[in-house]
């Protein structure tokens, strides 16, 4: 989380801002809402941040992904990268709803 906030930061300051930044909510210092929430913050509020739990995601926490900013959460035991790749080309042709993606 701290380190994802301080990438952003660093690509925008480099003039190449990021378009999208995945986030693992269980980090040690910082989790991804956290992050999700400094990042918006920040001004990064065109950036699309998925947020990835191992946790179920009930209407809870869905609540709180969604307060924090996060645009899609997806859950680790989603099959590997392939899940994430599906899901940001998906996203691009707009064919994913902000919220939660399978």
């Amino acid at each position: 989380g701290e380190e994802g906030v301080a990438k952003v930061r660093e690509a925008a300051a480099n003039g190449q801002p990021f378009d999208i930044v995945l986030l693992d909510n269980q980090m040690p210092i910082k989790s991804g809402t956290d992050a999700c929430c400094e990042i918006r913050s920040l001004g990064f509020t065109e950036t699309v941040v998925v947020g990835m739990t191992g946790d179920p995601v009930g209407s809870q926490d869905r609540d709180a992904f969604e307060e924090s900013g996060l645009d899609w959460c997806v859950d680790k035991d989603t099959p590997g990268i392939d899940a994430i790749i599906s899901l940001i080309r998906r996203m691009l042709r707009g064919e994913v709803m902000k919220g939660r993606a399978a």
